[in-house]
């Protein structure tokens, strides 16, 4: 399992109390950092992701597309390049951060509402199919060198 970050075991203990303290020890588990995510994945019913930037970590983080690929509905902050992913009411769903009360209306509303948590998440499977696949990515990276290349032969000069 392990933790790559020198301020993980305070942020734990602090954490693990919270959850103590709000009773959701039932209901929460802690996991860190993972080397399976596919079985943790398949293990949940949705994914939870509120950031409150997205500075230091890829625009689009790669947890939110993991989920995304596994199936999962998403719950996410509308931050950084996260609405570019997360489609609100499509593929998941977007809250402000640091709104309390809309990420549990998020969650009740995913936990209470299977058959849109189906849709969600299998159009976030889909979503990631299409546009992360290695055929999709390489597709956009020739774009892109074609590109500089046509734009290199037009400025030429002899």
């Amino acid at each position: 399992w392990g933790e790559a970050y020198d301020w993980y075991d305070e942020r734990k203990l602090i954490i693990s109390k919270k959850i103590k303290e709000l009773g959701l020890d039932k209901n929460v588990m802690e996991v860190g950092i993972v080397e399976d995510i596919q079985l943790l994945m398949a293990a949940c019913d949705v994914f939870v992701a509120p950031f409150r930037n997205t500075d230091g970590v890829a625009d689009q983080p790669l947890s939110i597309l993991e989920a995304m690929a596994c199936g999962k509905p998403v719950i996410a902050t509308n931050v950084g390049g996260i609405p570019e992913v997360v489609k609100d009411k499509i593929n998941g769903l977007l809250v402000k951060p640091g709104t309390v009360s809309e990420l549990k209306n998020a969650l009740l509303y995913i936990l209470e509402n299977k058959n849109e948590a189906k849709r969600m998440g299998d159009n976030a499977a889909k979503y990631v199919a299409e546009n992360y696949s290695v055929e999709a990515v390489v597709e956009r990276v020739e774009r892109i060198y074609e590109g500089v290349i046509s734009n290199y032969r037009g400025n030429r000069r002899y």
